[in-house]
């Protein structure tokens, strides 16, 4: 449970900071500090030794078939990992998914290493280890975040999920460019075994807690599918959390693969940037996403926030379009900059209201719903690449942020719940789930 500030602190919602209070939220927080700057470095490593590994005439096919899967992944075990983290311990179970992670990710690394069998079975092998990788991701993110309300309670958690957001970004502009320069220094399987700290960092601060779950007495037994279909029908119940689901599916769905999985693709080809002026360019994503991401830790929550998440999620979309039409460098710079901020605020706003509305027996559930748009924008990026490749990417780039903002503008509009978002109260009462002849509630690891 949240522990009791600290006396002598400033007020907790003056403190843009007031989240880290909480030791185990602290701990939490840290090892996900660390991991940021180290996860990237391996996205950019798989993608990187697939170009250096392949044919020139299958290595964008290779790229788009190894992002496809990980959002397949993600897809696949997604609504998995959420039952699993409301049926387990949950702090056991980050510790075992980081475990398994870090098994997979030394596997990842020995195929860098020896590249056994010739390019066909190494990327073969290749591929399915990062799809196994990309799974246990999917297990870990809906039970890491459905541990915070837990530890910072219902006031702090708006500060707790902002955090959150500043740990991710801090990273970016530090580990991205280390990357290459590891690369050329060690090699590929090196810099992969260098990037395996941030699993270890957060199995350490994940064991050092002293939080320990309130658990149910188990009421009987509830098979896993009979835990998905739960979570999917408390989400449909509920029109608020579902329109906020909707609206970030638009985002990722529409907006990201773009912008954001073939943005490399665009600033190089038709900017015409060098490597080292597309690395630049990137960075301001970053620099934008930092700013929005420090700026939303000192915004509690309020009523009015459903609109907040609406205006970033349209502005995101409006400067997909703009940075289609651009040609303009310094103009595109901007642009991308705005691309990361609104992304950002659009991201903590809706984890924050969806959060605050659901049952902790729920959390892992419904959060695993709401991540699965991460996994769609993965898995769209190879027809939408297709179909740049067949029509034009000059002519795709704003035609998907024209379609993203008039999805955005069609929910915000037909459904009131999104714009009553931040009027919906959190939830007093502990949820009490359906028991049926083959129900149950959450159990321990050792109880399994």
């Amino acid at each position: 449970m949240p522990e009791q500030p600290t006396p002598g602190l400033a007020a907790p919602h003056r403190s843009p900071i007031r989240a880290l209070r909480h030791r185990d939220y602290s701990l939490l927080w840290a090892g996900i500090l660390f991991g940021s700057a180290l996860v990237p470095m391996q996205f950019v490593t798989q993608v990187l030794f697939i170009v250096e590994y392949t044919d020139e005439d299958s290595r964008l096919v290779l790229s788009g078939l190894l992002g496809a899967a990980r959002g397949a992944a993600m897809l696949a075990f997604g609504l998995f990992g959420g039952a699993l983290a409301d049926r387990f311990d949950r702090r056991r179970l980050l510790i075992v998914s980081q475990s398994a992670g870090l098994l997979t990710g030394a596997c990842i690394a020995a195929v860098m290493f020896t590249t056994p069998g010739g390019q066909t079975l190494t990327i073969g092998l290749f591929i399915a280890l990062v799809f196994v990788a990309s799974g246990l991701g999917a297990i870990d993110s809906p039970t890491r975040l459905s541990m915070v309300p837990e530890l910072v309670g219902r006031e702090d958690l708006p500060n707790a999920i902002a955090l959150d957001a500043v740990a991710f970004q801090v990273g970016f502009p530090l580990g991205l460019p280390l990357t290459g320069v590891l690369i050329d220094a060690i090699g590929f399987g090196s810099t992969y075994v260098f990037t395996l700290g941030a699993y270890a960092a957060i199995i350490a601060s994940v064991a050092l807690m002293r939080y320990r779950p309130q658990r149910a007495a188990p009421a009987g037994r509830r098979s896993i599918f009979g835990d998905i279909a739960s979570g999917l029908a408390y989400a449909r119940e509920r029109p608020a959390i579902l329109s906020i689901i909707t609206v970030m599916f638009a985002v990722h769905g529409f907006g990201l693969p773009v912008v954001a999985n073939l943005g490399p693709v665009w600033t190089s080809r038709v900017l015409g940037l060098s490597p080292t002026g597309v690395g630049l360019l990137a960075m301001t994503w970053g620099v934008g996403s930092m700013v929005a991401s420090l700026a939303m830790t000192s915004v509690g929550h309020f009523r009015g926030k459903g609109y907040l998440l609406i205006g970033a999620a349209a502005g995101f979309a409006l400067c997909v379009v703009l940075f289609g039409y651009s040609r303009i460098i310094p103009l595109s710079a901007v642009i991308n900059l705005g691309l990361g901020g609104l992304l950002a605020v659009s991201g903590v706003a809706a984890t924050s209201l969806v959060q605050r509305m659901v049952h902790n027996e729920m959390q892992g559930r419904v959060m695993s719903l709401f991540m699965m748009s991460a996994g769609i924008s993965q898995v769209l990026t190879l027809p939408v690449g297709a179909l740049a490749q067949w029509a034009t990417f000059e002519l795709v780039m704003p035609l998907m942020g024209w379609v993203c903002l008039a999805g955005v503008a069609a929910i915000a509009l037909t459904q009131p719940s999104l714009r009553r978002a931040g009027r919906e109260a959190a939830p007093s009462e502990p949820y009490v789930q359906p028991v049926t002849a083959s129900g149950g509630a959450r159990t321990s690891l050792s109880e399994q």
